[in-house]
């Protein structure tokens, strides 16, 4: 997309994987490489109370690189785990509409408060530059320029969005999963799913969907409570393949037990019974990425109008 303000410092894509020719790289139109060198660094500070969860962000020029690739201008971008918001800060300043839900309140306040500095700033820099031309900009803000003088986004529209209507802090993942998402978002609406979901081994105890404050019912339950979820959104979605999935996780290393917990490629099959997948983008990090690795996936899948028969009915969470 050309109307982007493209930002992807921190980004490289490797272009030529073991001599393939392009047109085998490119399983996606829109990816020309299926590893991506990625610099393993986020842009904001978080406060001292969050300082044991730093290592859990990816950054925003990851969020970039997907955003342009597979949305427009004023396209609804989802985060069902926002975490601490760097998917909805990158789709904000993209002139994206950012929407998602956080089960940590406290996250959820930080990502309202982080999201308001965003509108913030980006007002500052619309008042510098709208009376300027575009050779007499500073080559960071000229992106900025294509994006307020887009006729899908303007600085009234970035200004009239309802941050609380559109960021919810849910806590109904601690029960039953067939109240989540129960809000306003309409129907066909969403055109890209960004997250990386909560993390779990094999034989962890606690629940990842309650920010591990609960005991959950084991990895089986959460696989298919994650699938659940996403049946939820599915409707969600644009239909008619105009919609796409990334989800950004990793296979678990044990290094006391030496297990390891193939969580990626379980995450990918119960993810494939819903949507299309396309093709996993290797992200090679830099310094290493952890759990035991020096990357992670970015499994990429595009909405299917009809969902398979053995998914139509969902999953039922087993949490009480």
């Amino acid at each position: 997309n050309n109307d982007n303000n493209n930002n992807n410092d921190g980004i490289i894509e490797v272009n030529d994987v073991n001599n393939v020719d392009d047109e085998n790289i490119c399983w996606c139109g829109e990816f020309e490489s299926t590893i991506i060198h990625i610099e393993n660094k986020v842009e904001q500070t978080l406060p001292e109370k969050f300082k044991d969860a730093e290592h859990i962000r990816y950054p925003r020029s990851l969020v970039n690189y997907f955003v342009n690739k597979l949305t427009n201008m004023n396209d609804i971008v989802y985060d069902p785990f926002s975490g601490f918001g760097t998917s909805l800060l990158e789709a904000l300043s993209l002139g994206r509409k950012p929407y998602g839900i956080e089960f940590d309140k406290e996250r959820y306040e930080l990502i309202l408060e982080h999201l308001e500095e965003e509108r913030k700033g980006m007002n500052l820099i619309y008042n510098e530059i709208k009376d300027k031309e575009y050779y007499n900009i500073s080559p960071d803000y000229q992106g900025y320029k294509n994006l307020f003088e887009n006729n899908k986004f303007s600085i009234d529209k970035l200004n009239d969005m309802n941050f609380i209507e559109m960021v919810k802090n849910n806590d109904s993942l601690r029960g039953d999963l067939n109240e989540i998402f129960d809000d306003d978002l309409k129907d066909d609406s969403i055109s890209l799913i960004i997250t990386s979901p909560p993390y779990m081994n094999k034989f962890d105890k606690e629940n990842p969907f309650t920010n591990y404050s609960t005991d959950g019912n084991g990895y089986d339950c959460y696989l298919n409570d994650l699938k659940t979820i996403f049946l939820k959104l599915k409707p969600k979605l644009k239909q008619n393949h105009d919609s796409f999935i990334v989800i950004e996780i990793s296979n678990l290393k044990n290094h006391n037990n030496h297990i390891v917990t193939p969580l990626a490629f379980d995450v990918n099959a119960i993810l494939s019974e819903i949507f299309h997948f396309i093709g996993e983008i290797i992200c090679i990090w830099h310094p290493d990425y952890g759990y035991g690795y020096n990357h992670s996936f970015c499994l990429v899948y595009r909405n299917n109008t009809v969902l398979p028969k053995s998914s139509e009915s969902g999953s039922q969470s087993s949490e009480k």
